[in-house]
């Protein structure tokens, strides 16, 4: 795992590889892509509203504080979509 941040935006690019799975080809595909937003409840309630698939409700990784939940692009591709750190909305 490395991390490339942009100091100007403070977006951070992560890029990954797993050893042993075949669920992808090295440099061939996109795993997928993730956004802070400042309300993931209010979030998803409006991505509901337009017909946005939620493909994984929101939960909290083992050991972490923030809540994130994942949906579909039109393509198929997930998105991640996480909570400010520290924040515990919608609980």
């Amino acid at each position: 795992m490395a991390f490339v941040l942009d100091p100007l935006s403070g977006s951070r690019l992560e890029l990954t590889h797993w050893k042993n799975r075949d669920h992808y080809e090295e440099g061939d595909q996109l795993d997928h892509l993730a956004f802070e937003v400042p309300d993931l409840t209010s979030t998803l309630t409006h991505l509901r509203s337009l017909q946005v698939p939620v493909v994984k409700e929101p939960f909290t990784l083992s050991g972490g504080t923030r809540r994130i939940a994942f949906i579909t692009d039109p393509n198929g591709i997930w998105i991640e979509l996480l909570e400010p750190a520290g924040e515990a909305r919608g609980r």
